[in-house]
């Protein structure tokens, strides 16, 4: 079965009511998902989605000038960016290249653009990341005109890095879908997921609580709970006494603190259970 990528076309998702407080599925293509076939992509990518709106309201005028004066709210996304968001990304696509996507090309064609797009978007998250060291030289030697030109080519970069990632997931969750329902089973798919969890083991402190965070969202209290069962019992353990508590305090608290008023509303805890090394 081929899909022609070139014949892709998705649309802007009219809004789904929100099922609980606090309801929200990114996703333009699977909002009302229910099957396992389409379940599975949003683990990682409505976490990626959760990020990206973020970041878009991190560097929307309104919360960010160009200026010195709230430069602090740029160096505290580029602080998450490259400690967490980064290595996360980096890790979904290394286990989509190597496991995901051979397993699915085990028994249907796979348009080669899905790949093709990992190398355009790593080389924009290495370009994102590479602002920080003269983002914070700018501020340190207070060179107002050296940071505002920093600023606002980081801004399109991120603005331009939102675009395409979520055209690009929404072309995965277009492709994927057909193909496992008709090729593959439920109970296939479970152990690429389970291949998944142990190929990212080093990243499970970061990676697991950025994805049940998001699954809180889109997939509601009964998701996270039937997820959650499927971890070993060490793991969660871990997840619930340390990965999200800190997860929650010194990584999206670190995120979130870019759009408050203050750079003094928000400090970090102990660190050492959610660090990549």
């Amino acid at each position: 079965m081929d899909i022609a990528v070139s014949s892709v076309h998705v649309d802007v998702a009219v809004p789904v009511k929100p099922k609980w407080p606090g309801h929200e599925n990114l996703s333009r293509v699977l909002q009302n998902a229910e099957h396992w076939y389409e379940i599975g992509l949003l683990y990682p990518h409505e976490a990626i989605r959760q990020d990206l709106k973020t970041f878009t309201q991190i560097f929307s005028r309104d919360n960010v000038s160009g200026s010195l004066s709230d430069a602090w709210k740029v160096q505290r996304f580029l602080q998450y960016f490259s400690k967490y968001f980064y290595p996360m990304v980096h890790g979904h696509h290394d286990v989509e290249e190597k496991i995901y996507v051979p397993w699915v090309k085990s028994r249907v064609a796979v348009p080669d653009k899905v790949c093709m797009d990992h190398k355009h978007l790593l080389d924009e998250l290495d370009n994102i990341k590479s602002f920080e060291p003269t983002i914070n030289v700018a501020v340190l030697a207070h060179d107002e005109t050296a940071y505002h030109t920093d600023f606002e080519k980081l801004r399109e970069a991120v603005l331009g890095l939102n675009g395409f990632m979520c055209d690009h997931l929404a072309e995965e969750e277009v492709i994927f879908p057909p193909l496992l329902k008709e090729h593959f089973t439920e109970a296939e798919e479970q152990q690429v997921i389970q291949r998944i969890v142990k190929a990212e083991r080093s990243l499970g402190p970061i990676m697991l609580p950025w994805i049940l965070s998001a699954m809180a969202k889109w997939g509601g209290p009964e998701r996270v709970a039937a997820f959650f069962k499927t971890l070993p019992a060490p793991v969660r353990y871990l997840l619930r006494s340390r990965w999200q508590p800190s997860f929650e305090q010194n990584a999206h608290g670190l995120l979130h603190s870019a759009l408050g008023h203050s750079a003094d509303e928000w400090t970090a805890h102990d660190t050492t259970c959610c660090t990549v090394q």
